[in-house]
């Protein structure tokens, strides 16, 4: 899958971002190409910069496909203007990813144009490389982009995070380096000899509390099974037991007695395996203490005396293999040597020295950052804190929901109540549901109005004596338009086609929602999470779970349907059944909201005069003006010339509304800020620059103060410079 350059401007409604997760976990692999628009549906949570181009990026991992034949030498001055990226990522903290690319900043080598993030058997493939301008133009944006599809075809992602077996104490600093790293992992300490290539594909082992001489030869045996395993700091109390595990003889260096100079820092020695990604950013652990010795006192590393401080140590010691151990059989991955790999049979044992349980706090970032680098190279998996689940809760926020009341249409109650005549749910006794609860609900996010004593729409079937409920209910009224509406329903005895509704607009055209098993719909007696994919992949989702007499987790579906046409007004929708399926089923529904989306950013669709714009929210066009701003003028003559401009600077732009208190004027028109880029950044505040480049005067405040001080500034210093309009005196 291809996201194109600046597709997510306009970003469709609905569970795609869910669909594409699916996509993801199942092996596919997403390319996104250049973006401003920051994606928000990736595992690992993007921050983007913006409005900076880069001419001089790194090759960061040599032996990713997508970087065949690309050194660092290709990554620079491409035709015709020398820029290769633009709008680069910040280097996440946390996660599975790797960073193909990177560039420098003002604070070092913290931003990638192209990383890759993986989540189950597949990933997403982020490019801000400019390759959509430069294939033609540029031979290295070509060969970039052939790798890249090369890449999209092949089975495999260059990662697959799988399951890591942890050997260390309770206690160990390792344990809690590793929980800040989301890390998802089994104990199995004192259980090494159950620490199998067929159920792990990692195996971390604190040496000072995890390794003994049990743990050894069935660490060694997963790795020649393929399994890697990484030793956790070798101290010369341990020495032996770590050589009989690694299988070549080591030499232990105490940092305290290292030159001064080497004693914070390494530097790689390739960008393949386990360093890919890994700068030699990452592995400059400076203090802050130390740069401001370097920036108060002009020295070097010698002026850092007597000696660089405990804590501030990449390492306790240094390693280096034997004279006598062949390069091969021991690669050293930094210099000095904090990280030796040791291949063993398809798999390999690696030895870390680094103290990246235990930073200097000044350094805690970077280390995370290292940390996440290394656990992804050797194959673990990371919790992600981002992706389609936080994009959906996201994505929910930013809708103005209306309930449907289904009481005059329903037919059954929650439970059987022969008091008053009322058959339960799907006339099954005791099997029923009886905990759900009534009236105005949240529901997985969604509000629902859940009616009594009369909850539920129930229609024909043979099964459970139901021969006495309608084949279809017609006409419950809607009265709204919608971005979406969300059903929650079930079926007993689900068949694959269980039942279908029909949505009917108000110009007498209408849509047909056909319902599928295991996908819009489950039984309501089945585990879900053999459904997780297919559920997210076609926007089904559980809405409620509980008991009845008869069965412990019972499940209530639900189902977000995205409308093909939002611009109408819905009238009604049917509740039919599906004669071809022989009335198998139980057909129930049982809630019923719809959905409008109200994004608070869009797209600028054209200027209203200087005091506004036409911007499209998700589906909608709205008039949005701007607080502190009286627009100039049609009479003034500088009014062409300053709507001109003011169209240049907002066109077409993706912008982000922020309301004040009041956000209604006396015109009954909605005021806002309107900012291009990002909020915190005041630079891009529209308001401001219609001010300050005298493009409109001060006003429409309406009793906003947030902005008021600054704007009145700015609109000062317009006048006494003469800006725009001031310059005719009007």
């Amino acid at each position: 899958m291809i996201i194109g350059k600046d597709a997510l401007k306009r970003a469709p409604e609905g569970p795609w971002r869910e669909e594409i997760a699916a996509f993801v976990r199942g092996g596919g692999k997403v390319v996104v190409l250049e973006q401003t628009e920051t994606p928000d549906f990736t595992p690992v949570p993007l921050v983007q910069t913006h409005g900076r181009k880069t001419t001089m990026a790194f090759t960061r991992a040599a032996d990713h496909p997508i970087m065949k034949g690309l050194g660092d030498a290709d990554m620079r001055w491409w035709a015709a203007d020398h820029y290769v990226c633009a709008d680069n990522y910040r280097k996440p903290e946390r996660g599975n990813y790797v960073p193909l690319v990177d560039v420098g900043t003002g604070d070092g080598i913290l931003e990638t144009p192209l990383m890759e993030q993986y989540e189950g058997k597949g990933s997403y493939i982020l490019c801000q490389v400019m390759l959509t301008e430069k294939v033609g133009m540029a031979p290295q944006a070509d060969r970039m982009l052939r790798n890249m599809l090369g890449y999209l075809a092949a089975a495999e992602a260059y990662r697959t995070p799988g399951k890591t077996a942890v050997i260390a104490a309770a206690d160990a600093p390792i344990r809690k380096a590793l929980e800040d790293s989301r890390l998802a992992y089994e104990d199995m300490t004192g259980k090494a000899d159950a620490v199998t290539a067929d159920k792990y594909a990692v195996a971390i082992v604190d040496v000072a509390t995890g390794l003994d001489e049990a743990a050894v030869e069935p660490l060694r045996r997963f790795a020649e099974a393929g399994g890697h395993v990484l030793l956790h700091r070798a101290t010369p109390e341990k020495q032996a037991l770590v050589e009989k595990a690694m299988g070549v003889r080591l030499r232990l260096f105490p940092l305290d007695k290292e030159p001064i100079d080497i004693q914070n820092h390494v530097a790689r020695t390739d960008n393949v395996g386990l360093m890919a990604g890994i700068s030699n950013h990452e592995l400059f652990w400076a203090s802050n203490a130390f740069f401001a010795m370097l920036r108060l006192e002009g020295n070097w590393w010698s002026g850092y005396n007597p000696k660089c401080p405990a804590d501030e140590q990449i390492a306790d010691y240094y390693i280096a293999a034997g004279d006598d151990v062949p390069a091969d059989a021991a690669v050293k991955l930094t210099m000095p040597g904090t990280l030796i790999e040791a291949p063993e049979g398809k798999g390999y044992v690696a030895l870390n020295q680094m103290r990246i349980d235990q930073p200097t706090a000044d350094c805690a970032v970077t280390v995370a950052r290292l940390r996440s680098l290394l656990l992804t190279n050797l194959g673990c998996t990371l919790r992600g804190e981002g992706g389609a689940l936080l994009a959906r809760k996201q994505r929910l926020s930013h809708y103005d929901y209306f309930t449907v009341d289904l009481g005059p249409y329903a037919n059954r109650g929650l439970r059987d109540d022969k008091a008053s005549g009322l058959i339960g749910w799907s006339n099954q006794g005791e099997n029923d549901m009886r905990e759900l609860p009534v009236g105005d609900v949240r529901l997985a996010g969604i509000p629902f109005h859940i009616a009594s004593p009369k909850a539920a729409i129930a229609l024909f079937s043979p099964q459970a004596n139901n021969t006495d409920l309608p084949k279809e209910v017609k006409g419950i009224k809607i009265g709204h338009r919608a971005d979406a509406l969300f059903f929650l329903h079930c079926a007993p005895w689900c068949c694959e086609h269980p039942f279908r509704y029909r949505v009917n607009y108000d110009d007498g055209t209408s849509v047909d929602i056909d319902i599928t098993a295991g996908r819009q719909i489950f039984d309501w007696w089945e585990d879900p999470n053999k459904y997780a994919d297919a559920m997210a992949r076609w926007g089904s989702f559980v809405a409620w779970t509980g008991n009845n007499p008869m069965r412990k987790g019972i499940v209530l579906p639900g189902y977000e349907w995205t409308n093909p046409n939002p611009e109408k007004v819905i009238r009604d929708v049917d509740f039919l059944t599906v004669p071809e399926n022989g009335y198998g089923c139980i057909p129930i529904l049982v809630g019923l909201t719809g959905a409008v989306s109200k994004p608070s950013r869009g797209v600028v669709t054209d200027v209203i005069g200087t005091a506004g714009i036409k911007v499209r929210l998700g589906t909608q066009e709205e008039d949005i003006y701007y607080v502190g701003v009286e627009g100039i003028g049609k009479d003034n003559p500088y009014y062409p010339k300053a709507v001109e401009a003011h169209r240049q600077m907002v066109a077409g732009q993706s912008v982000q509304i922020v309301d004040d208190v009041v956000t209604r004027n006396a015109a009954g028109q909605h005021i806002a800020y309107v900012y291009l880029g990002d909020v915190f950044d005041v630079r891009g505040l529209v308001n401001a620059r219609i001010i300050g480049d005298g493009l409109g005067k001060l006003g429409n405040f309406e009793g906003n103060t947030g902005r008021r001080m600054y704007l009145e500034n700015l609109g000062f210093i317009a006048q006494q410079r003469k800006a725009g309009m001031w310059a005719t005196g009007k």
